[in-house]
């Protein structure tokens, strides 16, 4: 089959010998299937860029994720209220409040990907400068 997501990536991965792909992780490890069917462990040092503080598919995690699909909880739902994340930022409050002698709320901004981070810290900027 030909190559066509991240062509140049495959080709980088593969000069350096590192065109493979996991089937399977669990923790700080991934594992590579073998020809006899079997698998090779390998510690994963990239850790999903930040994203795998926790691992691959922590237990924990793991069945939190399995009660919000069996419960039928919306997976994607922008515009509608997001009780999970007002207590994310309630939380998020009470710590920047407490490490800097704060009494005036801090809003929170959740972002799913740093251009999105950096765009919200652009436009709180330029509110702030007018």
């Amino acid at each position: 089959m030909e190559e066509l997501a991240e062509r140049y990536l495959g080709n980088a991965l593969s000069a350096w010998g590192l065109d493979v792909e996991y089937d399977r992780a669990q923790g700080d490890t991934v594992y590579l299937p073998g020809p006899d069917g079997g698998r090779t462990a390998v510690t994963d040092f990239v850790g999903g860029f930040g994203s795998l503080f926790f691992g691959h598919n922590h237990p924990e995690l793991v069945a939190h994720a399995k009660a919000l699909l069996d419960a039928g909880t919306p997976s994607h739902a922008q515009l509608s209220k997001r009780t999970e994340a007002q207590r994310v930022a309630a939380a998020l409050d009470a710590i920047v409040r407490r490490e800097l002698g704060a009494t005036e709320p801090y809003e929170v901004v959740f972002a799913n990907t740093g251009a999105e981070a950096v765009e919200a810290a652009m436009k709180h900027a330029e509110l702030a400068r007018v």
